[in-house]
């Protein structure tokens, strides 16, 4: 493997990185990068981001009363990313500022090839066609210390490039539940499983270094949906975690290469990240609770990647994730009946364990409603009487779930 510090001077490194500690790797830094002492290591994974790079670069510079060291890994880009960035921090004169360039390896590798450059207390992750609030940084770090924490999430806003309009994050109303009023938290996975519910993001998170480290919070290479075995593997592996309610992080939507918004078989990763996701579970004692909190994340993330896969392979995604759920803990199952028996995650639960494939795959063609073609299944193999009661006549949902859940 080949990487080249290009600034702020231009060398190839001839060591592997990865058998060799901080102390060696602060040897291979330019001088002026190693004297300064750093709150922060900020990892900044950069691949065709011309038109973002900049606003990018200035919300971390804009920060104030901290110093971070700024890792940009530049992966290949074939576009004016990498120039674009070499004249910014030109005409900055950053001394706490490198850049790494590597050949095209994907996000993963990027990051974990970053976290090896990091040489401070605590790590942030950045991608660079989004960007950070004012003072974001100095909060995280000053409440992480503060507190004595391994690890720190912040929330997000959603941006929109192609209206400039900004809106809420997926996981708000999560967030909202969890905090009930409050500006910040300090809790665990385990009183407040929930924390396994939020969105993976790592750009979410401030974390101490030599937690990071001595947990292997590395991720996956070579696929996408990667945060989430990290997620699950570093809030369970803490016994103190700090939420600020703060709207950090900015992630730009509707921009044209967005990873997330392809339909391809790279959504057939999401079935790796199930895998390691569970594994990453294994080694810790999970109570039903937070076994119900990692489902619901994983029926989130994996159905909708079913329903965007190219139509010609949804039978075989749905097919070989279906298979997945016969390792699931019945305790987590139990539980998660229990908490969603009126949310339409039961009726996904439902059909994956019991193998409806025709279901699922029919469900994902359109904007079918997920209810209502629970209703038609039920229609199809029920006594009619009893359909046409519960949903014609009383419209009720919990009767609906509860049928469909005994169905199949």
């Amino acid at each position: 493997m080949s990487i080249r510090l290009i600034y702020p001077e231009n060398r190839k490194f001839d060591k592997d990185i990865h058998s060799i500690d901080a102390a060696d790797i602060k040897q291979l830094f330019p001088k002026p990068h190693v004297d300064q002492r750093y709150n922060i290591s900020l990892i900044l994974p950069m691949y065709n981001v011309a038109p973002y790079i900049i606003r990018c670069l200035e919300s971390v510079f804009n920060q104030i009363d901290i110093n971070i060291q700024v890792i940009i890994i530049n992966d290949g880009s074939t576009d004016e990313s990498l120039s674009i960035a070499l004249n910014y921090l030109s005409k900055h004169e950053s001394k706490n500022t490198i850049i790494i360039c590597q050949q095209n390896r994907g996000l993963s590798a990027a990051r974990n090839i970053g976290t090896s450059f990091a040489v401070s207390e605590y790590i942030a992750y950045l991608d660079t066609d989004d960007f950070m609030a004012p003072d974001a940084y100095t909060t995280l770090y000053n409440f992480a210390v503060k507190n004595d924490l391994d690890l720190v999430l912040s929330r997000s806003m959603i941006f929109n490039s192609f209206d400039l309009t900004f809106s809420e994050f997926y996981d708000a109303h999560i967030w909202d539940s969890i905090l009930e009023g409050q500006p910040n938290l300090i809790t665990t996975s385990f009183k407040t499983p929930e924390l396994l519910m939020l969105e993976p993001s790592a750009n979410l998170k401030l974390i101490r270094r030599t937690y990071l480290l001595d947990n292997e919070l590395f991720f996956p290479v070579g696929l996408v949906f990667e945060d989430y075995p990290v997620h699950v593997k570093g809030i369970l592996g803490t016994e103190k975690i700090g939420l600020l309610g703060s709207k950090f992080y900015i992630y730009r939507v509707n921009r044209p290469g967005k990873i997330t918004d392809e339909k391809s078989t790279r959504r057939f990763d999401s079935l790796q990240i199930f895998d390691q996701t569970i594994n990453a579970s294994s080694d810790q004692t999970i109570s039903p609770e937070q076994g119900m909190s990692i489902l619901y994340s994983l029926i989130t993330l994996t159905y909708w990647c079913g329903t965007e896969t190219i139509l010609s392979d949804r039978m075989e995604f749905f097919s070989q994730l279906s298979h997945r759920f016969s390792s699931i803990p019945n305790d987590w199952i139990d539980m998660f009946k229990i908490k969603f028996r009126n949310d339409l995650q039961l009726i996904l639960l439902c059909a994956l364990r019991k193998g409806e494939i025709k279901y699922l795959f029919k469900n994902s063609i359109g904007s079918r409603n997920i209810f209502r073609s629970a209703c038609i299944l039920i229609q199809q193999r029920c006594h009619r009487a009893f359909f046409s009661q519960s949903y014609y006549y009383l419209k009720n949902k919990t009767k609906i779930l509860h049928k469909f859940s005994l169905l199949i």
